[in-house]
């Protein structure tokens, strides 16, 4: 990997970040930990490191947690969504309706969670 001061003036790299500002991405006041470039907020709320990609900000050990789990959940529903096409494609339907139930609670849970998140973020507003 190249150092901080190499990647600043790598002409990919900087093609990176222009286009990140030109569809609208905000910089960030942080720096990426792996590479030291400014990390971006993209109009859908992600943070992103123009060599890295996305990066999670955290300030507290709650918050890599709550990551954690829904990192967790999604790849479980990945993972379960590929045993369904599995199944479709060997004709094995019979099985097809535990997993998509595996689904659906991994959708509630994660409807919960947010649910969960947005309150606490009001909370947080109204301070």
């Amino acid at each position: 990997m190249e150092d901080k001061q190499d990647l600043r003036n790598n002409p990919e790299v900087v093609k990176k970040m222009a286009l990140l500002l030109s569809q609208g991405a905000s910089m960030l006041d942080k720096t990426c930990p792996a590479c030291g470039l400014p990390l971006f907020k993209t109009k859908k709320g992600d943070v992103v490191c123009p060599v890295h990609g996305k990066v999670y900000v955290v300030e507290s050990e709650e918050e890599i947690k709550d990551i954690e789990i829904d990192e967790t959940l999604k790849s479980v529903e990945y993972f379960v969504s590929i045993k369904i096409r599995e199944k479709i494609n060997k004709d094995e339907l019979d099985d097809i309706i535990e997993l998509l139930r595996i689904i659906e609670s991994i959708e509630r849970i994660m409807a919960l969670r947010k649910e969960k998140n947005n309150k606490q973020n009001k909370n947080e507003e109204r301070k």
